[in-house]
């Protein structure tokens, strides 16, 4: 019994002793003054970092057995060269503290209080930043080493071994402004309230509010504590939800080691109505294409290996599914992805095809604009990204949707190894046609080689036009065959030395007239007359076909065949095409067809010779020029005088036309020639047209005597 009063008053002395020394400590500091501390905080300052700290407000110690410490009016100057005075300035700060922790040697802030700070960063016109404090921070770091090998401080600790936790943290009214002096452009993050409390499970609420660029946004949810955080071996969980431009973006898990990252365990979720929401918050001009939403489970597969599984994304009436990852452990990045789609709408991104085509119209001579003198750009090619990443994808699409044109089973396999890209197969339908197409793209230094095959049989020539937003251009189905190798450092480059060949073959089409005004002037004009000399009377041309190989050999393409038939012209053309100059020297022969005037009340004649005048395709790909063919023009000319003086209008029409085409469809042949790559034979040579020509008028001539001689005898 005895011994129990012992332990009793022992307790019962030591807890007066603490009581009395904490309240001699208490009576101690709320005697002391702690404003005259203040000069030399603001001189080591300054000394550290060059800076000036001004403590204008009191500094006030709240005794109890939670001691406050508050201080008022504080701020750090900015770079002399700066925009305003202050770098960072705040209002209030005060600081709550638990007092027995501290015996230990830990330091527990109960409560931690920001109110109105202001925190400015910026850069100059050089790119410098007044965040650089230059030697001077060199200065103060030299000055406080010690000859001691520094020790790295603990999980939760801080250099100098205390033990620090934060329950509570509380942040009123702050604003962070950053300036670009580069570019003039500036963003501000204005934070109204800011609460982060720390329960004793170790579990942190966290709630944010506040407005980035005038955009306001909110931030809620609970993450794990400091000390979870800092220990590789613990789980830090997470579940946040932040909105923000009518977007509501969740991110729900744990991530075992922060600083790896290591042991990812992420789902996501974001979804909206429109991107167009968007744009006052990122500066972006985003289209309204309607509800948006994007989620996956993203988890690490290795060290700097991750993986998002369980992709979904829908965007408007488009869709996409799979799995992506991303390995960063090798020299460049590397990224794998299997993508499937059952639609994707690409018409909110193509011209709108409802806009009428317009006749070029002539600009005042006194507003000249300057107009480039090439086609092919000369721009760098950016081989460089190339090298940015190494890739391997798989995606599928059932379905891509254009103006009044699909797309249908849609598959790209590529890969992207070393700076070279290898799309091993791109197929497609459209219709009753295909696409089968692959590609190759090599980075050598700042030059690209570049190699590929593209087969279209039976595509849409309509649908196809519609990225231009033009479908009703052209109807009728493409036949292409293409080949292609080059390289150099700009498009231009690689032209200028191509080897290849292109091959087209389109049968039954019909061309919409109004869109030959889009050739401009002279040219619309010459090309209209050369296929359909009646244009006027129809908004459209009948193509039995247009038939086309050009084989191309260091940037020059030759033609094998060209061939355009209508219902009342052939256009038969021959030339080269310099890539590398960008000159054009072509020629084109109309041949009108027997029976082409037919009902037209025009001079016989004089038409007929203007149909069969052959013309010149000179000029540059950027400034074409066609004109008439003088030397052929002659020849042409003679045979309708010669028809005429013998036997009038219907002699010359009958001299001009016996010098058309022998083959009256000269589609099979032509095909066939562009099929086999061989010259095409349909046109006969101007030596043999001339010879039918001359003995047409013989025999007619023939004719005529003999009708006299048989009058005169009678």
């Amino acid at each position: 019994m005895a011994k129990r009063r012992v332990i009793k008053w022992t307790i019962g002395i030591i807890a007066a002793l603490v009581v009395l020394c904490v309240g001699g400590i208490a009576y101690v500091l709320s005697t002391l003054d702690l404003n005259q501390f203040k000069a030399d905080i603001e001189t080591n300052v300054q000394n550290a970092t060059g800076r000036k700290l001004n403590l204008a407000g009191d500094v006030e110690l709240k005794i109890g057995f939670s001691p406050a410490l508050t201080v008022e009016s504080v701020s750090f100057a900015n770079a002399e060269w700066g925009s305003q005075p202050n770098l960072a300035s705040i209002d209030r700060l005060e600081v709550q503290v638990a007092v027995l922790p501290l015996l230990s040697g830990a330091v527990k802030i109960k409560r931690l209080i920001l109110i109105k700070p202001e925190i400015l960063i910026e850069t100059n016109k050089d790119g410098k930043s007044n965040l650089d404090f230059g030697d001077s921070e060199k200065t103060a770091a030299s000055s406080e080493s010690s000859p001691k090998e520094a020790t790295e401080p603990s999980s939760g600790q801080t250099g100098s071994g205390l033990n620090i936790d934060v329950e509570e943290f509380v942040l009123q009214d702050a604003r962070l402004t950053y300036k670009d002096g580069q570019s003039g452009s500036s963003q501000e993050l204005a934070l109204s309230l800011v609460k982060a409390s720390l329960d004793s499970a170790n579990k942190l609420t966290l709630s944010v509010s506040g407005a980035y660029n005038g955009q306001p946004f909110e931030v809620n949810g609970e993450t794990g504590g400091l000390e979870d955080a800092m220990n590789p071996k613990a789980d830090w969980p997470l579940n946040i939800t932040a909105k923000a431009g009518g977007a509501v973006v969740t991110v729900k898990g744990a991530i075992q080691d922060l600083n790896g990252p290591a042991g990812i365990a992420l789902a996501f979720n974001a979804e909206g109505k429109s991107l167009a929401d968007l744009n006052a918050l990122s500066g972006a001009s985003l289209p309204d294409l309607g509800k948006y939403a994007l989620s996956g489970k993203l988890a690490d597969a290795g060290s700097k290996s991750y993986k998002i599984t369980g992709l979904k994304g829908q965007l408007g009436e488009s869709d996409i599914s799979g799995e992506a990852a991303l390995d960063m452990s090798g020299k460049r990045p590397n990224i794998v992805l299997s993508l499937t789609s059952k639609a994707l709408d690409l018409r909110p991104f193509l011209p709108d095809k409802s806009q009428e085509v317009e006749k070029p119209k002539s600009k005042p001579a006194a507003e000249p604009k300057k107009k480039s003198d090439r086609v092919l750009p000369n721009d760098p090619l950016p081989t460089d990204l190339l090298l940015l990443a190494d890739a391997k994808g798989d995606i599928k699409v059932e379905t891509v949707q254009l103006q009044d044109f699909a797309l249908t089973d849609i598959w790209l396999d590529f890969a992207l190894k070393n700076g070279t890209l290898d799309v091993s197969s791109l197929k497609a339908a459209g219709g009753e046609g295909t696409l089968d197409m692959t590609l190759k793209a090599a980075a050598k230094g700042n030059s690209l080689d570049l190699a590929g095959k593209a087969v279209l049989d039976q595509l849409d020539i309509g649908g196809l036009l519609g990225f231009l937003g033009v479908t009703d251009a052209f109807k009728g189905n493409l036949d292409m065959d293409l080949e292609f190798a080059g390289k150099g450092a700009s498009v231009r480059d690689i032209m200028g030395g191509l080897d290849g060949f292109l091959s087209i073959s389109v049968k039954d089409g019909q061309l919409q007239n109004k869109y030959l005004d889009l050739l401009g002037g002279d040219m619309a004009t010459g090309f209209l007359r050369m296929i359909n000399p009646v244009a006027e009377k129809k908004d459209y041309t009948k193509v039995n076909c247009l038939i086309a190989r050009l084989n191309v050999v260091k940037g020059e393409a030759q033609t094998k065949v060209m061939v355009m038939d209508t219902e009342y012209m052939s256009v038969v053309g021959d030339g080269t095409i310099d890539f590398e100059t960008e000159r054009l020297n072509m020629s084109l022969d109309p041949m009108p067809k027997k029976g082409v005037l037919s009902g037209v009340n025009i001079d016989v004649s004089f038409s007929m010779s203007e149909l069969a005048q052959p013309f010149a395709l000179g000029g540059t790909l950027a400034s074409p020029k066609l004109v008439l063919d003088h030397t052929k023009a002659v020849l042409t000319l003679g045979k309708g005088v010669g028809g005429a003086l013998l036997f009038g209008p219907a002699g010359a029409a009958a001299a001009l036309l016996s010098t058309g085409q022998s083959d009256e469809n000269p589609c099979e042949s032509a095909a066939k020639a562009a099929e086999q790559g061989t010259k095409y034979q349909g046109e006969e040579s101007e030596k043999g047209a001339a010879e039918k020509a001359a003995d047409s008028v013989v025999n007619e001539i023939k004719g005529v005597g003999k009708g006299l001689k048989n009058l005169f005898s009678q």
